[in-house]
């Protein structure tokens, strides 16, 4: 990948800090809203997961009331 931060002239490095700050200012906000995508994605899984094992539970909570209510003499 060639940004043309670092140009080597006559065995010199030559740093061009204008390319480096236009480099700078487009990757550092796209990095942060991959990172913020992807905990977006991260938290919506696992609240679907936590509402999917609270359902769960209340089901098997039903149940074991409606079993104990039956089998009650």
């Amino acid at each position: 990948m060639s940004t043309d931060i670092i140009q080597f002239d006559k065995n010199e490095k030559e740093y061009q800090w204008g390319a480096l700050n236009w480099y700078i200012m487009v990757t550092l906000p796209f990095m942060a809203a991959s990172f913020a995508t992807w905990y977006g994605f991260y938290w919506w899984t696992k609240r679907k997961e936590r509402r999917a094992a609270a359902e769960i539970e209340d089901l098997e909570k039903q149940n074991s009331v409606e079993y104990s209510l039956v089998s009650s003499p």
